[in-house]
């Protein structure tokens, strides 16, 4: 059909592009936050156009207990979506950072607390009875 019909530009005259951003946030508690977070670094950028308004839909809910969104907004023209979506992009992990939000699997540094059982006890005894001294050596 391409090549024996004739082809019609339908973007002649209309030339925004639509941007589409993926975003996760780790808590469900967080998402009205984060919502308000991705709106507002869209704001900074002056590719994305104030209207159409951006919109933040919540796509699905993580099995981690976080909250997955997927992000539009509309740019004057489509050679800028790359950019104006990396540029939305690189403002919502500012804006994240600011309102101290975590990103889905970014939770950050987590302590493990040992509490060592008998096998452990007994491996400890061992390493500490090889260096000439008895008993479990003191924690570092």
């Amino acid at each position: 059909d391409l090549i024996t019909k004739q082809v019609q530009n339908r973007t002649t005259g209309q030339s925004k592009a639509r941007i589409e951003v993926q975003v996760s946030v780790a808590s469900a508690a967080d998402a009205q936050r984060a919502t308000e977070a991705i709106v507002g670094a869209a704001q900074d950028i002056p590719a994305i156009l104030k209207t159409p308004p951006l919109t933040v839909y919540v796509d699905s809910l993580a099995s981690g207990g976080g909250v997955n969104f997927k992000v539009y907004g509309y740019v004057d023209s489509p050679r800028r979506m790359t950019q104006a979506r990396s540029d939305l992009y690189f403002a919502i992990i500012k804006a994240f950072g600011a309102a101290n939000l975590a990103f889905l699997g970014a939770a950050g540094p987590q302590n493990v607390i040992l509490e060592p059982g008998p096998t452990l006890q007994a491996l400890l005894g061992k390493e500490a009875s090889s260096d000439g001294k008895s008993g479990p050596r003191p924690a570092d």
